[in-house]
């Protein structure tokens, strides 16, 4: 195998002087099982290729800096004496040129159809080896198709050696195709429901290669390594074990990474992390398909986590994972306390990438989806970061016009407007951080961005300009005329002034800037009440109660006033009648006629009146 990978090497160094360049590609998780088909399949094909007009490279589907994330490949390789220098990666060699140049054959191994970003070499794909699902109709009348779902793909390129050259299988060879068929399956175990009678098959007669070789350690040593991510980070562990669906213009990433999902919690920032993994490689959603192993047990544990910035996008894929039928994934809700990330524990352990993959495709290859998420972030990029725009009572009338200051065009395009008021240029300006400060009562003229109080700040931390690239919107969208109207009728309502009312009128009530009202259950500024009884009502009352004592009893010496205080009728109404006539005189102002007020607020003996002036009781009427 080391001097093959030698030669290839070196053939790539001058791949004009041949004719055709025979390439064997893995797919872009570039695991084990994909790594180990590529190299074994390479070497095969090198061995019994007719001629020396073409060369045989094996090709790693993914970045050479990338390598190291593949811990149980790195290990297996070092193992087996391959020394990463002698790989070949696919930014090492440029396939698309050899295309162009009619020189591509490219021979598939552990997956059936190129991605996205490769499908420009698809008329070049001569030959497949694979124990996916099938995903293209028509491939197996264009090339020489294997696809067979066994327990791994490495089953299926042991068995074309043992049936046309077996004398390539010496004990190196034999050793990588034996430990990536128990690790794929689970060291043979019947649990995994994937195991095959010739993975069982292959798994025996790669034995008699080998010679006392213990299967449980073997895979052990492979376990421990696939699941030791100490030395990564966030992530290099999402990027360790990866495939990205894409289609209708949407990229969704599928990552697998190994241990439960609740070690997530004890990395910081991690969700800063999950959204710089997608702004960086232009991914719409993210599926985490965290697998762990029970040494005690034994069993398989699978978790599964959705994220996404865009809550349409995760929604869809969570209710599409939810409901799945065939076969059922036995999804429960699962508390991981990391923001936006929506996690759940999945009973089916049998379910693997290899059967959440097509579910993921068919959400992003429905139409219905794809015009549902475009509408969205239609309706998301029409919101503004910040919320723009204080009105005057002279612009909230009717020469709005088409004028939204919701728009996404509001900004450079707008400052000429006669609605943009003193807004400035900058963010720092437009939020009042920067320059002379502004109060409470100017603000409501600033048709500007919401700004900093005096008596707060801005974090030098917080950057403004990514943050408003960063999130289309902080606050819901709504028609700017309609909302000033609103605003406009509920300001009216306060304490019984209306829309036509004058300013004079309102100077009793605090400042409320034009954009913002008062409660109307507020009664703050409700006017006094004068409790006022008419002199007629009040003798029919003392009549009534009189009437309802009855004849008085006797009371003891120490209540006789009390008791001359019961017959006092005629001499109240004496008193009214005297109060009423000069009330009907010119001097009098205080005392109504027909009508005596009452201020509760200090107290008088009957002989005081409120005019000022006082009238003398009856003799027998005591203070």
């Amino acid at each position: 195998m080391e001097s093959f990978l030698r030669y290839c090497k070196n053939y790539l160094r001058c791949l004009n002087q041949f004719t055709e360049v025979h390439v064997v590609l893995g797919n872009e998780s570039a695991d084990l099982d994909s790594a180990v088909a590529t190299l074994v399949t390479a070497l095969f094909l090198y061995q019994g290729r007719s001629g020396l007009n073409h060369v045989v490279l094996p090709v790693l589907n993914v970045l050479r800096k990338d390598f190291n994330l593949r811990t149980e490949v790195n290990y297996f390789l070092k193992d087996a004496n391959i020394s990463p220098d002698l790989l070949i990666f696919k930014d090492e060699i440029d396939l698309e040129k050899l295309k162009k140049d009619n020189k591509l054959f490219l021979i598939l191994v552990d997956h059936n159809v190129l991605s996205l970003e490769q499908q420009l070499l698809e008329d070049s794909v001569v030959r497949v080896i694979d124990h996916h699902k099938p995903e293209s109709k028509d491939r197996g009348e264009r090339c020489d198709t294997t696809i067979e779902m066994v327990g791994s793909c490495c089953t299926l390129v042991a068995e074309k050696l043992f049936n046309t050259n077996p004398d390539i299988i010496d004990k190196q060879v034999a050793m990588l195709l034996y430990g990536t068929i128990l690790l794929d399956t689970v060291c043979l175990s019947q649990e995994a429901k994937r195991l095959t009678s010739k993975d069982v098959e292959m798994v025996t007669k790669l034995e008699t290669v080998l010679e006392d070789v213990k299967r449980v350690e073997i895979f052990e040593a492979l376990q421990k390594a696939k699941f030791d991510v100490s030395g990564l980070t966030v992530n290099e562990m999402l990027r360790k074990d990866l495939k990205v669906i894409e289609g209708n213009g949407f990229r969704i990433a599928i990552s697998s990474i190994p241990g439960p999902l609740e070690d997530l919690e004890v990395k910081p920032k991690v969700r800063d992390y999950l959204e710089e993994f997608l702004t960086q490689n232009n991914y719409h959603g993210l599926v985490i398909l965290a697998v762990s192993f029970d040494n005690k047990t034994g069993k398989v544990q699978r978790q599964t986590a959705v994220y996404s910035t865009n809550p349409v996008i995760k929604e869809q894929i969570v209710a599409t994972l939810q409901v799945a039928e065939e076969p059922q994934l036995e999804l429960k809700p699962l508390n991981v306390r990391v923001a936006d990330l929506v996690c759940f524990s999945q009973g089916n352990v049998l379910a693997s990438r290899k059967v959440l993959l097509p579910l993921v495709q068919s959400v992003i290859q429905d139409p219905s989806f794809s015009n549902h998420v475009t509408k969205a972030l239609k309706v998301e990029a029409e919101i503004p970061s910040v919320f723009v725009g204080c009105f005057s009572s002279a612009e909230t009338k009717d020469d709005l016009g088409d004028f939204d200051p919701l728009s996404p065009e509001f900004g450079e395009s707008n400052t000429n407007s006669p609605y943009s008021g003193s807004a400035s240029a900058t963010p720092a300006l437009s939020l009042g951080i920067a320059g002379e400060p502004l109060s409470s009562q100017s603000s409501s003229t600033q048709n500007s961005c919401p700004y900093t109080p005096q008596n707060s700040f801005v974090d030098d931390s917080f950057d403004l300009n990514n943050a408003m690239m960063k999130h289309s919107s902080f606050l819901p969208s709504f028609n700017s005329r309609d909302m000033v109207e609103k605003i406009e009728k509920k300001r009216g309502k306060l304490a019984g002034f209306d829309r036509e009312c004058e300013a004079s009128g309102m100077r009793g009530l605090s400042f409320t800037p034009k954009n913002s009202f008062a409660d109307c259950s507020l009664d703050l500024y409700e006017p006094p009440k004068v409790l006022t009884i008419e002199s007629n009502e009040l003798l029919e009352k003392v009549r009534e109660k009189k009437a309802s004592l009855g004849t008085h009893q006797q009371y003891p010496d120490e209540f006789q006033q009390d008791k001359n205080l019961l017959n006092v009728e005629e001499k109240v109404s004496h008193l009214f009648l005297e109060l009423n006539t000069a009330n009907r005189s010119e001097d009098s102002s205080d005392v109504s006629v027909g009508e005596i007020s009452f201020d509760t607020s200090k107290s008088c003996s009957p002989g005081e009146v409120s005019n000022g002036s006082e009238v003398q009781p009856p003799e027998n009427i005591h203070e």
